[in-house]
């Protein structure tokens, strides 16, 4: 029996469909949201954005190029935290002891609701503890002597922020935009265990002029080392009158580290701004498989 013109189009029809399907299939399975993705573009765009200045000028001028560094975090914070969050450089203050104040914090970031600062102009705020969210050392190239000197920073500056009336706890960190060529993760646990050392020496040395009792070294709670790694640190509840525990928790994975530290920055800022909030990417944080977990504990 002879095709009909009928047939003909009905088998045009058909075969258009079989080759429409398997595209329409695939855009649909490529639209699958994943946020672990755009965890990853908040690296990325750090980073190509980051390389902009060193790219055009070199090492001409190292003191802009940090500058710019930080404000390219400034500026992505603003995008997230909410309306009145305040991110500047500047120094924190007890008010009941004049004469203690923190070293220059590279990214302090606080709230006027928690209390009103004593000065705020120029880029520049003196705030007192109560006010304080979170604080963040920004730096360039990870060494030892770099490392040591951040981590002697963050003990001074959280020693004083904790000086608040509610005892609440700022979230604090530390940022390496890069580790430097040849890093493993087993040269970057080493690299922390001999910094915690040295700086806690250091810091308690510098508490005893004080006239202190509180010797207590504080670390931050997350340092970005590049693009690879992540490292929490906490502290242990063991500790005798001269020395203290820290464990260490390295996570390895590339163009995640940075995403993970900001998250964990944003869920203890929520926490306290809104206590009832949900911290909408932990759960993807949770799922992200490490390329490597380092864990180890260390006396300082």
């Amino acid at each position: 029996m002879a095709s009909t013109g009928t047939d003909k189009a009905s088998e045009a029809i058909d075969v258009s469909i079989a080759c429409v399907v398997p595209l329409v299939t695939s855009a649909r399975n490529s639209m699958i949201p994943d946020v672990q993705s755009y965890l990853e573009s908040w690296h990325l765009e750090l980073v190509s954005r980051a390389n902009r200045v060193r790219n055009l000028i070199g090492d001409a001028h190292w003191l802009t190029d940090g500058h710019h560094k930080e404000e390219l975090i400034r500026d992505f914070l603003r995008r997230y935290l909410s309306n009145g969050t305040e991110l500047q450089r500047g120094f924190i203050r007890p008010s009941m002891i004049g004469s203690v104040c923190t070293p220059e914090i590279d990214i302090l970031v606080t709230h006027p609701s928690m209390g009103a600062p004593y000065f705020m102009e120029g880029g520049v705020q003196i705030v007192h503890p109560n006010s304080v969210l979170a604080h963040l050392e920004v730096k360039s190239e990870f060494t030892s002597s770099y490392l040591q000197h951040a981590l002697l920073n963050c003990a001074r500056v959280r020693r004083i922020a904790l000086m608040n009336s509610v005892r609440r706890v700022p979230w604090s960190g530390i940022v390496f935009y890069f580790a430097g060529k040849d890093r493993t993760p087993e040269s970057i646990l080493e690299t922390f265990k001999d910094a915690l050392k040295k700086s806690a020496a250091k810091y308690r040395a510098g508490v005893e002029t004080e006239k202190t009792d509180d010797e207590l070294f504080y670390p931050p709670q997350c340092v970005v080392v590049g693009d690879q790694y992540v490292v929490f640190l906490t502290h242990c509840e063991a500790r005798t009158s001269i020395s203290q525990s820290i464990a260490i928790r390295l996570f390895a994975r590339e163009t995640l580290c940075l995403s993970c530290a900001l998250v964990d920055m944003f869920g203890s800022i929520n926490a306290v701004l809104f206590p009832n909030a949900i911290n909408v990417f932990e759960s993807s944080i949770e799922l992200i498989q490490f390329r490597a977990r380092l864990t180890e504990t260390v006396e300082v």
